[in-house]
Formats: C-alpha cells, structure tokens, sequence
C-alpha cells in the first residue's frame, strides 16, 4: 500500500497503517488521518490529533479550545531576563545608597535599560501563566488572552465565515508563525487569532473550527500549505 500523508505528503509505512480502522498516522508529521473513501460532498480536511496540553470540548456547532502559552524557547528568554534584570538591581541597590535613598530609584524610570527589564520580565512572567481561550457557539467566535494579556482580543460573528484557512509568517531571522483567519462570503479576510508557534497547532485549530461549524474545506489562495 502507497499511502501519502495528506498534510506533508511523505510516505507512511505499513506498519503505521490499521486496515481495520481504516486510519493511518504519519511517522513525520505525527497527523492522524482517515483512509475511508471521501464522498465527493465530504470535506477533505484531515482528521488531526489535539496539540499536547491543549484542553478541547466539542458539541453540536460548537468548540472550546484552551491553551497555555509556554515554550521551550522561553528558557532562553527567561534566562535573560534574569541576568539583565540581575543587572539593573545591583546598579539600584548602588545608585540607592544600599536602598538608604530609595527615592534615588525614580531616576531609573528615565532610563531605557529599566523599561526593556520591565518589558522582559513582563513578556516571561504572561508566557508562563498566560492562556488562550477560544470558543465556538452563542452565533459567534470569540478568543480571549487571560490573564496578563489585555490585547488580541477577536469576535467574529458565526455567520459571517465562509471558510477558515491558516496563513503562515517568515521574519528576517527564519522565525515562523502562524495566523488564523476568516474568509466571508465577499472574499475579504479577518485574522482571529495571531502568533500560533507551531503549524501543526494551525492546521489542528483550522480542522477543529471548521468541523463545528460543518464548513467543507476549500483551498484559499496564500493559506499554509497541507
């Protein structure tokens, strides 16, 4: 049997394919997908395993999916964070006279190094604790940040979506990241949730929306390939 996965297209080996659950899992991307006949009505969006840690909730039209924010690629910005903010301490503890003069410290506020601290501690300390909340149902799609994080917010009436697609984002160091967003009848295009780190993550939050609002999937111009 030479079966493809459908999501990165490498060969999956037989030992990874159940004839009797007619289901297959790819050994590179990890994607859990259906090998029953598509009717030529059905939607042809894979079947996509939930992310680690991510708690999702279905019912009829309707989704919740929750997240937390944290990466492994924070360590590094965390350590930083320290020894910078290690840095700026000791500097006040000298500026203040040992904390004698603690209105000494007021002067570090004029100082960019203080607020880029500030700014870091801030960025680690929300990554950490922050979670992501989205939700299908009440005829809307709604994504809320909590607890830390007050922006990013989205509302997009239910009946306003045509499709729903993922689109991937390269900065000038290779970084790469990932925004859903919504396509209404007319064509134009709302982005509902920006800075997903992983595609799998994408194409897992394309699928799941999609199947609760029993949208067939088409391809859009620009979206993440499969």
């Amino acid at each position: 049997m030479d079966t493809k996965c459908r999501a990165c297209r490498a060969s999956i080996p037989t030992t990874h394919v159940s004839l009797e659950l007619q289901a297959a899992r790819c050994a590179e991307c990890r994607l859990l997908q259906d090998l029953h006949p598509f009717p030529a009505s059905a939607s042809r969006q894979p079947v996509l395993a939930v992310p680690d840690g991510w708690t999702v909730e279905t019912g009829p039209r309707s989704l919740r999916v929750e997240f937390g924010w944290w990466q492994p690629a924070y360590y590094g910005l965390a350590f930083f964070a320290v020894i910078w903010n290690g840095f700026l301490a000791a500097f006040a503890y000298g500026a203040s006279d040992g904390l004698r003069h603690p209105l000494h410290l007021l002067y570090g506020l004029a100082l960019p190094h203080v607020w880029v601290g500030i700014g870091l501690l801030y960025v680690v300390v929300a990554s950490f604790v922050g979670r992501t909340t989205i939700r299908v149902g009440d005829g809307t799609l709604t994504v809320r940040h909590a607890p830390l994080w007050l922006f990013g917010k989205s509302d997009v009436e239910l009946a306003s979506i045509d499709q729903i697609f993922a689109v991937e984002h390269v900065g000038n160091r290779g970084a790469r990241s990932y925004d859903l967003c919504a396509l209404d009848p007319s064509g134009t295009r709302t982005v509902w949730l920006r800075g997903l780190p992983q595609a799998f993550d994408a194409r897992y939050l394309e699928a799941a929306a999609e199947a609760a609002l029993h949208i067939e999937d088409r391809a859009v111009v620009g979206e993440l390939p499969r």
